[in-house]
C-alpha cells in the first residue's frame, strides 16, 4: 500500500510541476509525451535546461564574434 501511496505522491508532484511550467517547447513536450516518474520528469527538465543554456552561450558567442 506505502508504494502505492507514493506513486500516487509522485504523479502529484508531476502534475503541479508540469502545470506551473511556462508554455513552451518544454511544456509541450511534457504534455505530450508525458514522464512516467519523478526521474524521469527531473532528467528530462534537466537536459532541457542545459540544452537551452548551450543555446545561450552559442548565440552569445556569435554576437562576439560579429563585434569583432
Amino acid at each position: 500500500e506505502s508504494l502505492q501511496v507514493q506513486d500516487k505522491d509522485e504523479k502529484i508532484v508531476m502534475a503541479v510541476f508540469i502545470n506551473d511550467l511556462r508554455i513552451n517547447e518544454l511544456y509541450y513536450k511534457l504534455v505530450k509525451k508525458s514522464p512516467r516518474t519523478l526521474e524521469e520528469l527531473l532528467n528530462r527538465v534537466y537536459a532541457a535546461a542545459k540544452a537551452e543554456e548551450a543555446a545561450r552561450l552559442k548565440i552569445e558567442f556569435e554576437r562576439d564574434l560579429e563585434d569583432r
